[in-house]
C-alpha cells in the first residue's frame, strides 16, 4: 500500500515537473521570437524561468533519488563495495525518513521548545485585553465617559493572540478536526495523510499567506496607514505585520510536524501523544 502510494506521489510530482518544463520552454521560445522578430520581449520571462527551474529541480528530486539519478561525488563512497554502499544508503534513508536520526530529533526539540516559549509569551496578551475591556465597562457605565481607544486595543490584542497562538495550537494538536473517519484510521494511515497534507496544502498555503500578508503590511508601513474604526486612529502596520510573522511561525512548526508525520508513516506509531480537539 505504502509503496503504491509512494510510486503515485513520485509520478505525480514528475508529471507536474515535466509539464512545467514544457511550459517554460514554450515561454522561452515565445520570448526569443518576440525579442528578435518583433522587438517585443515577454515581460517577466527571466524571473519566471528562474523560479521554474528551481521548482522543477525540487519536484523531480524524489524520482531522481528513487531511480539513482543523483550525482555522487564522494570518492570514499566510490571505493566501497556495492553491498556496503547499499547498506549505508538503506540505513541513512531509514534514519532520515523515520525521524530517528539525532539531528532530526534535535530539530523537533528545538522547534517545539521555541513554539512553546512563544506560545506562553503570546498568551499574556489576554491580560491587557481584559484590563482594557474592564476599564471601558467601568468608564462607560459608571462615569458615562466611554473611551475612543479600547475598541482598537481589543480587536488588535485578540487578533494578535489568535494569530500568533496558532503555531502553539498546532504543536499541541489542538486544532479542531471534523473528520468522523479520522479516529478509525491507523497511526500509519494518519501519518500518510498528515504528511501529504502538510507538503501539498499546508506549506503552499502558508507561503501564500506570508507573501500576501507581507505585501499588505509593508504597504501599510510605507504610507503610515491608520485605522478608520475609531477617532483614535492608531497605526495599523504593527498589527498587519502579525500576519506574515504568523505564517513564518506556522511554517517553522510545520517542519517539525511533518517530520513527526513521516515518523508515524514509517513506524506505525505516533511520535508523541497530542492533546487534540476532535469533534
Amino acid at each position: 500500500m505504502i509503496k503504491k502510494l509512494n510510486d503515485w506521489v513520485v509520478r505525480a510530482l514528475l508529471t507536474v515537473a515535466a509539464t512545467l518544463a514544457f511550459l517554460t520552454c514554450f515561454l522561452v521560445c515565445a520570448d526569443v521570437i518576440g525579442r528578435v522578430v518583433f522587438n517585443s520581449p515577454v515581460k517577466g520571462t527571466p524571473e519566471i524561468v528562474s523560479f521554474s527551474i528551481v521548482i522543477i529541480c525540487f519536484l523531480q528530486a524524489p524520482f531522481a533519488i528513487r531511480s539513482g539519478g543523483m550525482i555522487s561525488v564522494d570518492a570514499i563512497t566510490a571505493l566501497l563495495p556495492a553491498s556496503v554502499r547499499r547498506y549505508f544508503e538503506v540505513v541513512g534513508c531509514l534514519l532520515g525518513i523515520a525521524g530517528l536520526s539525532p539531528g532530526l530529533a534535535r530539530v523537533i526539540v528545538a522547534i517545539d521548545a521555541f513554539t512553546e516559549f512563544t506560545g506562553n509569551i503570546v498568551a499574556w496578551i489576554v491580560v491587557p485585553m481584559a484590563l482594557a475591556v474592564g476599564y471601558e465597562v467601568f468608564a462607560r457605565y459608571l462615569f458615562n465617559a466611554p473611551t475612543k481607544w479600547v475598541y482598537d486595543i481589543t480587536y488588535m490584542c485578540y487578533g494578535t493572540l489568535f494569530m500568533l497562538g496558532a503555531a502553539f495550537t498546532l504543536k499541541r494538536g489542538a486544532h479542531i478536526r471534523t473528520d468522523m473517519l479520522w479516529q478509525n484510521f491507523s497511526e500509519r494511515k494518519k501519518g500518510v495523510i498528515d504528511t501529504l497534507a502538510y507538503l501539498l496544502f499546508f506549506f503552499p498555503g502558508m507561503f501564500m499567506l506570508f507573501y500576501v500578508g507581507w505585501g499588505e503590511a509593508y504597504q501599510a508601513f510605507s504610507v503610515n496607514e491608520t485605522s478608520e474604526q475609531t477617532a483614535w486612529r492608531p497605526l495599523l502596520w504593527p498589527f498587519k505585520f502579525v500576519v506574515p510573522i504568523t505564517a513564518l511561525m506556522l511554517m517553522l512548526q510545520g517542519i517539525a510536524e511533518t517530520i513527526k508525520s513521516i515518523y508515524a508513516w514509517r513506524n506505525g506509531v505516533p511520535y508523541e501523544k497530542k492533546e487534540g480537539a476532535d469533534i
